[in-house]
């Protein structure tokens, strides 16, 4: 219970072999490993208190915290908050003692048919009946009363992944569960990844990282890279939501409902101003500006926000449109625009409208050697709590364009076809994009690429514009866009 190394062989021990730690090593009984998982539907499935159940696990790193060879140092930093280090590939063992829900005191337990596996109840269910009736053999060997009954048992999972270590100042529970699901929820909008992709193991003041996925995906190798811009993510997610305690837009998440009642938003608050505010006062350093009081330092960040002009030879790459937008040229091989309007959809808090001749779901190359799709981007977006998803294509012309918007339209986005008849004479040719039109904080997007790996291969131009800077164009692009949107075919598979 000190390292959180697990052994699987039974032999006792009163010292950890591994940290030295005396009398603190916890035996689990009465734990299998499922082979395979045999499912079977019968009838549609309540809604009713769904949301309020969830499966109360644990999960264990393989070698422990104390004891990672001295040869990984080199894949650590420092950062604003606390070490990170790179563990690399580790082996993750997580046991579910049972199913609970928001009024449990305890876990309802797993109790199974010993002869063939079968589930008779637990979760919320009268045991003593499921075990008197008769049940089909999970292989289909016909019908049998259950017997050798296995009562109270847990089920465990062992895999291989990648992951990573984050040694904080303070090992205060409720700020740690907090800080997890704040950084998670960030991470999954910078790297791409599902919701429950990415997976936490608090112990003391370390918090562990790591792919939530067999083998590992390469998702904590970017964390380790672009962590300052996750941190700066996380805060922006909590600073701008108004809720007071936690949301599912901020730091809730469906795959993690077992902390939400310990995770209290108000502990994150002035961290993130302070930290924050720290950075401010870096980045004024680092461009030699002195500040002598409290006035010359808010002056000083009002300079810092504004757009800067950036030269790539002899060509601005990005620079003031008529002083209200800002433009990028995004040369042959760059994913400057690209990756702009990436960051621009991930940072969607309400809606997304997309007006595109195709969306492609084949693998971007970007430039931080992360290989993933337009149509992950927005999966993403509707993972994490975006609702209102809209896109605009012409009808599919290839096999891959139908199989893109055919996953879209199966993870819940509206997808619109643009079709071409007798009273439209062409195909809606716009690139547009708009990101949660009835906020303040609104963003329009112009360009010149289609939603595919072209953004990279090509040329191509991106002009956003904010609300906050031209209202106008906003008021008449999303008159514009809802126009579209009426003389448009909704797909339906």
């Amino acid at each position: 219970n000190n390292c959180r190394i697990y052994a699987q062989e039974s032999f006792p021990f009163d010292k950890c072999p591994e940290c030295g730690a005396e009398h603190s090593a916890i035996e689990i009984k009465d734990c299998y490993r499922p082979t395979a998982v045999v499912v079977k539907e019968e009838g549609k499935p309540s809604e009713e208190g769904r949301e309020g159940v969830y499966v109360d696990a644990e999960s264990y790193l393989l070698q422990p915290i104390a004891t990672l060879p001295t040869e990984l140092s080199y894949l650590s930093k420092e950062t604003r908050i606390g070490e990170i280090k790179l563990l690399g590939k580790r082996s993750i063992v997580t046991i579910v003692e049972g199913i609970s829900d928001y009024t449990s005191i305890e876990p309802k337990r797993f109790t199974l048919c010993g002869s063939c596996g079968y589930y008779l109840g637990g979760e919320f269910s009268d045991v003593r009946n499921e075990q008197q009736r008769k049940h089909r053999d999970i292989l289909g060997k016909g019908f049998h009363e259950p017997s050798d009954i296995l009562h109270d048992i847990k089920l465990y999972h062992k895999f291989d992944t990648s992951a990573l270590l984050l040694t904080l100042p303070t090992n205060d529970r409720t700020f740690m569960i907090t800080l997890k699901n704040a950084l998670i929820n960030a991470a999954q909008r910078i790297v791409g990844a599902d919701d429950g992709e990415i997976e936490g193991i608090i112990k003391d003041n370390n918090l562990i990282l790591y792919d939530n996925v067999e083998g590992g995906a390469g998702y904590v190798n970017t964390i380790f890279d672009k962590f300052d811009e996750i941190l700066e993510e996380a805060r922006d997610l909590l600073l701008r939501c108004s809720c007071e305690w936690g949301c599912p837009k901020c730091l809730y998440s469906h795959r993690r409902r077992r902390d939400i009642r310990e995770i209290d938003k108000r502990v994150l608050i002035n961290f993130f101003k302070t930290l924050h505010r720290s950075k401010v006062e870096q980045d004024i350093n680092k461009k030699g500006l002195q500040v002598s009081n409290e006035k010359d330092l808010e002056a000083k960040i009002s300079q810092l926000t504004t757009l800067e002009r950036a030269k790539v030879e002899a060509i601005p790459k990005e620079f003031k449109f008529s002083g209200e937008a800002k433009c990028i040229l995004s040369n042959v091989g760059s994913s400057d625009g690209a990756r702009e309007v990436k960051d621009c959809i991930l940072s969607a808090k309400q809606s997304i409208t997309i007006v595109s001749l195709y969306i492609s779901d084949m693998p971007v190359d970007w430039e931080d050697n992360k290989s993933f799709s337009w149509c992950d981007v927005l999966i993403a977006c509707k993972m994490n709590g975006v609702e209102n998803i809209k896109v605009v294509v012409r009808s599919p012309r290839s096999d891959w364009e139908k199989y893109a918007i055919e996953r879209l339209y199966r993870r819940g986005i509206e997808v619109y076809v643009f079709d071409e008849s007798e009273r439209i004479g062409g195909i809606a040719h716009h690139k547009i994009i708009m990101i949660d039109e009835h906020t303040p904080d609104s963003m329009v997007i112009l360009q010149s690429a289609n939603l595919s790996p072209e953004v990279i291969k090509n040329s191509d131009f991106y002009i956003f514009i904010g609300k906050k800077q031209n209202e106008t164009v906003h008021i008449i692009l999303k008159k514009w866009l809802q126009d579209l949107l009426e003389r448009c075919r909704r797909w339906s598979g």
